[in-house]
């Protein structure tokens, strides 16, 4: 299914993108994120794109890219983050 512009609205007002709180929680500016994800095996990241993540809701979800942002954040701090600490979906929004 593809989402049309005014359908991704209704997705993005129940939608709570939580990583610009997070790295903000945690002292992790989007540039040591970028760096952190390109220094891991493997990981690969549009310095824009993680930029653009570290500030507001994308429209389109790069699973191979929040996989990256999980694991690098996870080194980083030290903590088991899941994807429920990045997106919440609220029903009431």
């Amino acid at each position: 299914m593809v989402l049309q512009s005014t359908n991704i609205q209704v997705v993005k007002d129940k939608a709570v993108w939580k990583l610009p709180e997070l790295l903000k929680r945690e002292g992790v500016t989007p540039y040591r994120l970028h760096k952190d994800i390109e220094a891991s095996e493997g990981g690969r990241a549009s310095r824009n794109t993680v930029y653009r993540w570290s500030n507001e809701l994308p429209d389109t979800l790069d699973v191979a890219l929040l996989m990256s942002v999980l694991s690098a954040l996870r080194t980083r701090t030290g903590k088991h983050l899941s994807v429920a600490d990045l997106l919440e979906y609220r029903e009431e929004a």
